[in-house]
């Protein structure tokens, strides 16, 4: 990213923060830190779904797969017990 983008950004966040420290309290502050983070949580537990119901796919593929091959099978890579 370029130097001007990143100093733009920090700038123009640090006054935002300010200006509303001055126009409303932490209040306001507080209910912008709420507005920008709940969407972003949102996508979060969608990404967290998502990742669960992925891995249970492979697992379900991984487990599948195991019984089709001759010799493999749960008891396989358990160790001899005397």
């Amino acid at each position: 990213t370029p130097l001007f983008q990143r100093v733009f950004w920090c700038v123009f966040l640090g006054l935002l923060g300010v200006a509303l420290l001055l126009g409303g309290g932490l209040a306001s502050l507080q209910a912008l830190a709420l507005a920008t983070g709940f969407p972003f949580g949102l996508v979060m537990l969608l990404m967290i779904v998502g990742l669960y119901r992925g891995l249970s796919m492979e697992k379900k593929l991984l487990d599948d797969s195991a019984t089709d091959y001759p010799g493999t099978s749960e008891n396989a890579l358990q160790p001899e017990q005397d």
